[in-house]
């Protein structure tokens, strides 16, 4: 073999490995677009889970301020049926006077 066809032998090695080297360079690039894809939605997928979690925080607190005012009204209810009772049953008295 001549050295010419030693150079063009190595030479059509060297461009083989090239051409194995690009494509695993295009490999890698589709790898990495990938898992930065799935990063993006695994961090949407974090901030929308932190921004229900905080919704569930505000609605119980607003739940319990509800169950809350619910119970105030349900006593002061309860005591003015009282007090209305109990001046029906003067005025009645007073009625029965007259």
């Amino acid at each position: 073999m001549t050295m010419l066809e030693s150079f063009k032998a190595e030479n059509s090695q060297l461009t083989f490995e090239m051409g194995e080297k690009d494509v695993e360079i295009d490999r890698m690039k589709t790898t990495l677009f990938a898992l930065n894809s799935k990063l993006q939605q695994w961090e949407e997928m974090k901030s929308k889970c932190s921004s229900s979690a905080e919704s569930l925080d505000l609605s119980e607190q607003k739940r319990g301020e509800l169950q809350d005012h619910l119970k105030d009204a349900g006593l002061k209810v309860s005591s003015d049926s009282q007090m209305h009772s109990s001046k029906k049953e003067e005025l009645i008295a007073h009625i029965a006077d007259l």
